[in-house]
């Protein structure tokens, strides 16, 4: 045996020695607070991951244009959320498959899907990812849809016009739907368009708390762009906070492409934080009319409320150039990328509260 070896052999034995002596004085409660540690350290990932499921025994099924709001959700766990996966042929026609589709058998299956964006491919990939789920044979289908595109055109002006609401309303009314979620629909009437049962969720409690939370109700006012949004949206979340509100009359072009400001009561908004709520933002055209009527009478500050960012190309340069000076929109629509152009733009996640909403619903 060579000297070399000798004296390494020795330093190995040497550090053993050392390292079972530690142990062996190490008290126990030591290890134990070292264990306590881990496990908190794993508990607080977990509420960073989102790893709390507040529903256990539902899949959720997230198609292309629901991503981000399911992204959002930190109260449900990732391994039971599903995805689309979509690819395109030359011709146009799109192919929809269901990642891991094997489990969802026999599940209570939540298809998420909101219609925007390139909506009649929306629309579709949420037809055949509710039928393949069915074809894998899910227990219970239901579905969520942030936001129902064409909700706007439910009702015809001539014959010769589509009611595009209520056909989309009866492509989605399948026997095997269980039932459907919808977030704050344009006119309540569609909810009655579906022959499955549905749920429309209103967002107006969700604001309510929001605005309630974030702005001095002594010195602010709430703001109807028109009599649709004072009758459904203004005046309930005025009562639930006790702020004192305006209505403004606005008039369209036959078209319904144009909009304008033709009266508004307009007194004591000198000085107020006035707070405009919609349900939709699109060009932008009626929201930036009424916010500069309300400059005119030296309001303090503009802001508003919006639980559906479709926000069309016009509309991000009126934003920007009107004297708005924050836009709060919902995550039922996908707006990131738009959110990152234009700084007056903040996104509230609403994805949390609806899906707790839908959970309750679900049995």
């Amino acid at each position: 045996m060579s000297r070399g070896f000798k004296k390494n052999f020795l330093r190995l034995l040497t550090a053993s020695i050392c390292i079972i002596t530690v142990h062996l004085t190490t008290p126990l409660e030591n290890y134990c607070l070292a264990a306590d540690s881990s496990k908190n350290t794993r508990k607080n990932e977990a509420k960073k991951t989102g790893h709390k499921n507040i529903r256990k025994d539902v899949k959720i099924l997230t198609c292309s244009n629901a991503k981000e709001f399911i992204y959002n959700l930190t109260n449900f766990d990732r391994s039971n959320i599903f995805y689309t996966n979509v690819s395109k042929f030359d011709d146009g026609e799109s192919l929809i498959k269901i990642d891991d589709g094997n489990k969802l058998q026999g599940e209570k299956v939540l298809i998420v899907q909101s219609i925007s964006g390139d909506i009649n491919d929306a629309f579709m990939e949420l037809v055949f990812a509710a039928n393949i789920a069915h074809s894998l044979g899910a227990g219970e289908i239901y579905l969520l849809i942030p936001y129902l595109g064409y909700s706007r055109q439910d009702r015809v002006r001539t014959a010769s016009e589509a009611f595009s609401a209520k056909v989309i309303a009866n492509i989605l009314s399948q026997p095997y739907i269980k039932k459907i979620f919808l977030v704050k629909l344009h006119a309540d009437q569609i909810q009655g368009f579906f022959n499955v049962p549905t749920v429309n969720i209103n967002t107006n409690e969700f604001f309510a708390e929001t605005i309630k939370r974030n702005h001095d109700l002594h010195n602010s006012v709430l703001i109807a762009p028109d009599a649709g949004a004072a009758k459904s949206i203004v005046v309930p979340i005025a009562e639930e906070i006790k702020v004192d509100l305006r209505v403004a009359t606005k008039r369209r072009s036959k078209d319904g492409s144009k909009s304008e400001i033709v009266d508004f009561s307009s007194e004591g908004l000198k000085g107020k934080i006035c707070i405009i709520i919609d349900d939709i933002v699109d060009s932008g055209g009626t929201l930036c009319n009424v916010a500069e009527k309300i400059a005119e009478q030296g309001a303090k500050e503009v802001i508003a409320y919006m639980t559906h960012p479709v926000l069309s190309p016009k509309a991000m340069d009126r934003i920007n150039k009107s004297c708005i000076t924050k836009l709060y929109v919902g995550d039922t629509i996908d707006a990131k990328e738009k959110a990152a152009a234009c700084k007056k733009i903040n996104i509230l996640s609403i994805s949390d509260w609806c899906v707790k909403k839908v959970m309750s619903f679900i049995s």
